[in-house]
Order: structure tokens, then sequence, then C-alpha cells
């Protein structure tokens, strides 16, 4: 987090007096060495009306406590910083017909001051002050792609027959699976990143969104996910044949203002799935919000793990809860190692692995795909990794659109081949601090959908509380329905309930808790309110598992008691999936293979120098 993600709440309010400077606009990385984003307690600051940025000493109203530390610090300028929020815009509707409660921006500053200002010591001081909610760096953010000049063709990551001294089947089985589905066009994907050709011939007609690309990554991402396939021997073929493809340009460089509104339109805009080939070293709470957001709406976000060979966290793939954190593979399904600063980066955070090439210098074993002005190229990079996952999670979704996302999250684990045992030493549960749970298999993940495995979603109500915490302590709730966004005391309880499967399996099936529908929470701080279900490790049998969330006593500051968020221990609901052959046959509700002749389906794609 770099010491700059504080919280605090609020108190007075003020004027005071400050410098007088022009309204310049501001590049990615003067906007980090420059501007702060604080969240202020209601009634603490207010513009004037139809004003978006003004010098601190115009504003209507701000805190003395908040005025006095800008002040010192010379401030130059105050931003409102989502000026095209609409407050009355405040719920949202999941596919799944729950209420979302979508982040409120009404208070949400940027800060701008002089060039040196040691920023780490302005946010500290105002993070102390209670009218500030929280207040953090802007983030620093980069599109995670490894540079070079080479050009040939061959997508190996996709169907590896050992070309450019690679490792036969060392892919993702894509072949294979288009023997049971080669995608929908009722499955949108999004692509946040720096726009999309959408007049490329592999690409065109399938583009919505924003309109033209700042720089060709977005381009090359989106051709991996989705490239038409099958168009008359023209050009390459998509892990998803036929999804759509939504744009969300952030610009090049990325501008990090562009990332919430970017991941909320994506959201709004109904794509299943969010693929973002960025990020950087900077956890924000801002953008943590979107992503909450767009978990609770039952979206899936695939998010490159990094290039930089280090287990140092970048976001957003390090921000847990929602996210499938995706590194890459070389063609000999070893992690992607160029030198000791380039590489696919690793760590506890890291869900799966898929194809991303081989690095510098680009050639034959990096990842082939499209780019602007209807040309295809080699990239290598975990941004390059990224899109591959997004392609199944579409495949995943068309082929079962009552998957929820943590369904097609696990499904996607549980698939994962562990690929070099030899190298990396997998846990019990499958997982390596490299791989992840492994490098992702299409067919795999797809077979798991079909008979003789049955796919069962179920719930249990109420609960008995066998843990808690042991004092009260101060807890962000962030976008909880009921609660104004805020740091509290809370004193944490962990529920728990058994669950009797209606159908019994002949052996334990896979299982798994499912957050959009539960009304428990995790015990993370900040708390972004997303709905939190597990299986207890060890619990599950042929008939039977158990459950558990947390749910917090909650008081205000200043002592008032609030009560039970988001509900007591005894009205939790716990939803959960389980997955596994049936002790008895029912044929009725199974997934079938939709290509019953069970012919290898090959693309006609062919690139022609």
């Amino acid at each position: 987090m770099n010491g700059r993600i504080f919280t605090g709440i609020a108190a007075f309010i003020g004027l005071a007096a400050f410098v007088q400077v022009s309204f310049g606009q501001l590049s990615p990385q003067e906007k980090y060495e420059r501007e702060i984003i604080v969240e202020f307690m209601s009634g603490a600051i207010r513009m004037p009306a139809g004003e978006i940025r003004i010098s601190p000493n115009k504003l209507d109203t701000l805190a003395p406590s908040v005025a006095e530390v800008i002040e010192r610090y010379g401030a130059e300028l105050v931003l409102v910083a989502f000026p095209g929020y609409d407050p009355a815009d405040t719920i949202a509707i999941s596919p799944t017909g729950e209420l979302v409660k979508k982040p409120d921006l009404s208070r949400i500053y940027k800060i701008r001051f002089p060039e040196g200002t040691d920023l780490d010591k302005v946010i500290k001081e105002l993070s102390a002050l209670p009218d500030v909610v929280y207040d953090e760096c802007t983030p620093r953010y980069e599109y995670y792609i490894e540079p070079n000049d080479e050009y040939f063709n061959l997508q190996w990551g996709l169907h590896n027959t050992g070309q450019a001294g690679g490792t036969p089947g060392a892919d993702i089985d894509a072949p294979e699976a288009w023997d049971i589905t080669t995608g929908s066009s009722s499955i949108k994907l999004g692509i946040v990143d720096a726009g999309i050709d959408e007049n490329h011939v592999d690409l065109s007609g399938k583009v919505s969104g924003d309109a033209g690309y700042s720089d060709e990554h977005g381009t090359h991402v989106a051709g991996i996910a989705a490239a038409k396939t099958n168009n008359n021997n023209e050009g390459i073929a998509g892990v998803n044949w036929h999804a759509l493809l939504h744009d969300e340009n952030l610009g090049y460089p990325l501008d990090p203002d562009k990332v919430y509104p970017a991941v909320i339109s994506a959201v709004d805009a109904g794509c299943h799935v969010l693929n973002n080939s960025w990020g950087g070293p900077d956890y924000s709470i801002t953008h943590r919000r979107a992503f909450a957001y767009a978990y609770k709406m039952d979206r899936v976000a695939a998010c490159a793990m990094g290039n930089d060979n280090t287990s140092t966290p970048m976001y957003p793939a390090a921000y847990g809860q929602g996210i499938i954190a995706v590194g890459a593979t070389m063609n000999n399904d070893v992690r992607w190692v160029t030198r000791s600063t380039y590489g696919s980066n690793y760590g506890a955070w890291i869900d799966v692995v898929a194809p991303g090439g081989n690095g510098y210098p680009w050639d034959s074993r990096d990842i082939f795909s499209t780019l602007p002005n209807d040309d295809y190229y080699y990239r290598s990079g975990t941004s390059m990794a990224a899109p591959h996952v997004s392609g199944l999670v579409g495949l995943l979704k068309g082929y079962n659109t009552g998957l929820y996302n943590d369904d097609i999250e696990q499904i996607i684990r549980i698939s994962a081949e562990k690929v070099h045992p030899e190298l990396y030493t997998y846990d019990e549960n499958g997982w390596n601090i490299e791989m992840g749970y492994g490098r992702i298999n299409v067919r795999k993940a797809l077979d798991l959908l079909r008979s003789p495995n049955q796919f069962k979603h179920w719930e249990v109500n109420g609960g008995s509380v066998v843990d808690q915490g042991s004092s009260y302590e101060k807890q962000a709730f962030i976008d909880v329905p009921g609660l104004a966004t805020g740091v509290y005391l809370a004193k944490w309880y962990r529920v728990q309930k058994g669950a009797t499967f209606s159908n019994p399996f002949v052996s334990a099936p896979y299982a798994w808790g499912r957050g959009v529908g539960t009304n428990g929470f995790s015990i993370a701080n900040p708390n972004y309110g997303m709905g939190w279900c597990r299986v207890v490790p060890g619990s599950v049998t042929s008939t039977s598992a158990t459950l558990e969330t947390y749910v917090y006593d909650v008081y205000t500051i200043g002592g008032s008691h609030v009560g039970w968020v988001p509900c007591s221990p005894g009205n939790v609901q716990l939803k959960y999936t389980a997955l596994g052959k049936p002790a008895s046959v029912h044929l009725s509700g199974w997934m079938e293979c939709l290509n019953p002749s069970k012919s290898e389906v090959e693309p006609m794609d062919v690139y022609h120098f």
C-alpha cells in the first residue's frame, strides 16, 4: 500500500485562505506525485454550485481541521473526483434480482499540491482527522506487456504441438473445448484497457462501448479473448469465437482517473467478465469499491498478476474476493521469467496461470493476436495470459447461464492442470505460490458441467456463533446497505450452519460458498459489504457440509449502538454450490455435449504474411 492508505471520521467546518493557481491538466505520473484522493464526512466540504475544480479559498465550506493541514502544505486545487456522478443513481439490480447499493461518490474529492510535496505526510495527517473517511494516493498503473519487435505466426497457447521448441500439450486445450461449445453471442466481455480497433477484420461487428484506441495493447488483448473465428480463413482464433466485446478505454499512458468509471460502466453495460491486463503497486479504496460493485453484481474480473517477477502485491490482481488473478506461462508450461526483473509475478493471491509467452525478444514463442489496422503481431506478458481466462469465463457462462461468479472462479481453479509438479510444490489444496491452482484447461472446465456430474445451487438459513472477536475494534464499512460509509467500533462473530444435501452424491462433491445472495460478510477491513460464505475445510461428505460467515455487532465511534451488520446470527442466509456425481441418476437438468458427433472442432483462421 506504500504507506498511503488511512482512515478517519468527522467533526468541524470552516474556511481558509490559499494561493491561486492555474488549472492545468496533469499526466498520470504527475497525478501520482501531486494529487491525493479524499472522501469527506457529510458537511465537511461544499463546492460552489456548478464548479468541479476550484482553488481551496473559493470553497463554500471546508472543515477547519482539513483547511489547516492542506494550507500548510500549499494546496493549489480541489477537484470533484467524479464530475459525472449522478447522486440519484443509488441502487442497481443484479442479474439474479438482488438490490445492490452503488457507491456514493458525492463526497470524494482530489486535492492537488505543489511539486515536491511529501504526500505521505499529508495523507497521514489528514487520515487522523474526524472529517475524513479515507484518503489515499492517486494510484499508479501500467499495462502488463513486454516490449520488443519480432514477428511470426503461431497460436501455441490454444494448441501446442511442439512448435517453436515448445512442449506438446502445454496449452489450454482449446480445440478440445470447442467440441463442446465455441461460445455465445449473448455473452459480453469487457476489455478495460487502452481501447480496441473496432474496425479490425477479426473484431468488427463485435465491439461496443468507447470508440477508438489509445494504444495497440487493448486490441491485442481483445483478439486473444474473442477474435472472430472460422471467418473465411481470416486472421486468428479467439478463445471464445462468438462473444461480444465491450471497450472501456483507459488511455495511454493509463489514466487512473478513468479506472473507477470504466469498471462501473462495464458492469452497467452488462459485461459478464471484465478483463484487466494492467495494474500497479498502490492499493486504492476508491478503485476497490468499483471491483466490489462488480462482484456484488455477479460479474467476474480477470486481472493480470504483473510482469516484475516479484511477490510485491499489484492491484487490482491482489484485491482478493471477486478477482481471478492470472499469472503467465511459457510454451513449456513453466512460469514465464525472462530475467530477474521481468517475469510473471507470484504471491498468495494468485489463482491460476495461462499462456503469456516467453518474453523478450518477441518471436513465435510468444502470443500472436490482433493489432490495429488489420495487423497481427506477437506480444508477451501477463497481459496476454488474462484474456485467455476471460475467454474461458465467457465460454462457461454461455454454456450454462445459471452459473454465478463464484461458480465460474471455482470451476476454473478445480479444472486447472498442476503442471510440472517436479518444479512446483502444490499444497493439499492443489495450490502453489507461483502457479496458483495450475494452468487453465478449457476442456476440463467445461467437462465439469457435463454428465455424469450434477450441478446444484442450495442455501441454508440461520446459524450459531462458534467464535467471536475479543474486543470492539475500529472497522471501516464501505457501501454497506443501511449504513453510512465510515469507521465504526465493531466486534465480529463467526457463524456456522450445517447443510444436508437434498440430493446426495456418490462421494464428497466439490462444494463452495457463494457471496452473491449471502447476507454474511468476511472479516476484511475495510469491509466493502460483499456477501461472503465458505465451506468449512474438511466438512464435506457425500450428504452434507458445514458453511460459515461473519456478522458484526456495531457501535458508532461516539458510542451509539448501531446493531447487527448485516444481520443477526440467526438471520444469516448462506448460499452454496455442490458439484459432483449424484448417487441416483436424474437426467433432468444435466448439461449435454453441444457437439454430439465428438469430432474435433478446429478453427479455419489462418494468418498469412
